[in-house]
């Protein structure tokens, strides 16, 4: 049994205050939050935490949790599943050949596959699987092994970390197909080290001098 949280339970008429675990049945895998609240996926390819209640109580063959304007992507497995927040929807949507989904604003999901000249390339979709265009296309050395994709960027990018030479680079690539950064990034010391605070600055956990800090770094346009 694994314990996912630590959970504090009010009685408002009273006053008191209960602490305790939350448990969960299976290893979590990964989780994304809701409006705060945290729904999550389990080992098994069950849903958990912030569950709709006319979602399916079934398993998913996915690995991957991602929170979207119109609902919830799963994928990682043979297809990807969509499950609409809509009640009317309430059958999940399943999409072919979705082996990763990134969404970002207004009902657009990054993916990423191989094209058929060979070149790995990145694609705007919706929701439902429907391809809005091709946007970007790698070029022939680029190589997958190790990528990480997300978080989206602050207008919608899709940010690549990756390896170039052993160096770690992170890309930012617009919807509009072009790449708007390329930059070195620190070394990976936690499954999920990169991000955006609310002001969208982007910010990284890193290792420095044998501790763990949280940076904050700031991009600027060079002159010229």
């Amino acid at each position: 049994m694994r314990y996912i949280g630590n959970y504090i339970t009010c009685n408002l008429k009273t006053g008191e205050t209960f602490k305790g675990f939350k448990k969960a049945n299976a290893e979590l895998i990964d989780f994304d939050l809701v409006l705060d609240q945290m729904i999550y996926l389990d080992s098994k390819g069950v849903l958990g935490g912030r569950v709709l209640s006319f979602w399916p109580k079934k398993k998913f063959d996915a690995c991957r949790i991602e929170v979207c304007d119109e609902g919830l992507i799963l994928s990682g497995g043979q297809k990807a599943y969509f499950l609409s927040k809509d009640s009317k929807d309430f059958k999940p949507i399943e999409i072919e050949g979705f082996t990763f989904a990134q969404p970002i604003p207004r009902g657009f999901v990054w993916t990423l596959e191989v094209r058929e000249n060979g070149l790995w390339g990145a694609d705007l979709n919706d929701c439902y699987g429907q391809q809005m265009g091709q946007v970007y296309t790698f070029n022939k050395d680029y190589n997958p092994v190790s990528i990480e994709v997300g978080p989206e960027g602050i207008e919608g990018e899709l940010v690549v970390s990756d390896y170039e030479n052993g160096v770690r680079k992170l890309m930012f690539i617009g919807n509009n197909g072009r790449m708007f950064w390329k930059i070195d990034a620190p070394e990976k010391i936690c499954p999920r080290d990169v991000g955006f605070d609310h002001n969208s600055n982007l910010i990284f956990i890193e290792k420095i001098d044998d501790e763990i800090w949280l940076t904050r770094w700031k991009m600027t346009v060079p002159e010229g």
